[in-house]
C-alpha cells in the first residue's frame, strides 16, 4: 500500500525515480500455483517505497486504451450534463472541481480544495442484497450518463477485470505476510470495488499548498493506477522526500 500519494503537484524540480517491477506472467500462466519469489518482492517493495509497477498482469492494452477514451468522452460532456449526476450520499456520481479537500491526511495539512474532477463508480449489488434492501449507505446503484453509448459496458468491463486481478493476487499478499495462501479469500467474497474516473484540468500555476489531489494514503486493500502519459503523480518515500515515478 502507498506511503502517500499526491497527484497533480506542479514542481519542476521533483526527482524522478524508478519503481520496483513485479512480473505476474508466470504466476498467472500457472493459474496461481507458481508464486516464485513474488511474495518477497512485494513485501520488499511495500516496505521500502509502497508502490510498484505490475507487468504481464493480463489487463489488455485495448481495455486500458478504451477506459482512457471513455474517461475523456465523459469529461468532455457539457458541465450541466455532468452536474445532473452529482455525487450522492452513497458516494457515486460526479464530483466537480474544487469540491473536495483531503482532511484525513497524515502527510500534509491540506488547506485548499482539490482541482480535479471525478466521476465515481462502485460495485453494484443485486436488489436482494440485504444491505441494499435495508437502504444501507454505499449499496445503491451507480449513476450513468444517458448519452454515451458503450460507456457503461466499458466501465463495467474495466472494473470487473481489475477486481478479478486483485482477487488473483490475494494469495501473494497472504504469502508476503507469512499467512496461509487462502487467508484473505473469505473477506473478498462480497468485495467492494471503488473506481474514480478522475480528470485533472490544466492549472498553469498551482498556488501554495494547492494540489490536483491532496497528499493522502488510500484506505482500500489494493489500488491499481493505469499509467498516464502526463506527469503528475508523486510518491512520498520512507525518507520523507517526494518523487515522481
Amino acid at each position: 500500500m502507498p506511503d502517500g500519494i499526491s497527484e497533480g503537484i506542479h514542481k519542476s524540480n521533483t526527482e524522478h525515480r524508478d519503481l520496483p517491477i513485479i512480473d505476474l506472467g508466470e504466476f498467472l500462466r500457472s493459474d496461481g500455483t507458481s508464486q516464485g519469489n513474488l511474495p518477497d518482492q512485494i513485501r520488499k517493495a511495500c516496505e521500502s517505497v509502497g508502490f510498484f509497477f505490475l507487468v504481464n498482469h493480463g489487463v489488455s492494452e485495448d481495455l486500458i486504451n478504451r477506459i482512457f477514451i471513455e474517461s475523456k468522452r465523459f469529461h468532455d460532456l457539457p458541465f450541466e450534463t455532468k452536474k445532473i449526476l452529482s455525487v450522492n450520499q452513497n458516494q457515486r456520481g460526479y464530483i466537480v472541481p474544487g469540491a473536495t479537500k483531503v482532511r484525513h491526511s497524515t502527510y500534509n495539512k491540506n488547506t485548499k480544495f482539490d482541482t480535479n474532477a471525478t466521476m465515481v463508480f462502485a460495485t453494484e449489488y443485486g436488489e436482494e442484497n440485504p444491505y441494499r434492501k435495508a437502504g444501507k449507505r454505499f449499496y445503491s446503484e451507480n449513476q450513468w450518463p444517458s448519452d454515451l453509448p458503450g460507456f457503461k459496458e466499458t466501465v463495467n468491463e474495466y472494473m470487473e477485470t481489475l477486481t478479478n486481478l486483485g482477487k488473483k493476487m490475494l494469495p501473494l499478499w497472504a504469502s508476503a505476510l507469512e499467512l496461509s495462501e487462502d487467508f484473505f479469500e473469505p473477506y473478498f467474497e462480497e468485495n467492494y470495488t471503488y473506481f474514480r474516473m478522475a480528470h485533472y484540468p490544466p492549472v498553469p500555476e498551482l498556488g501554495d499548498n494547492e494540489f490536483g489531489l491532496g497528499p493522502h494514503a488510500d484506505t482500500g486493500f489494493m489500488t491499481f493506477l493505469p499509467q498516464a502519459d502526463v506527469d503528475g503523480l508523486e510518491i512520498l518515500d520512507v525518507d520523507g522526500s517526494w518523487f515522481r515515478p
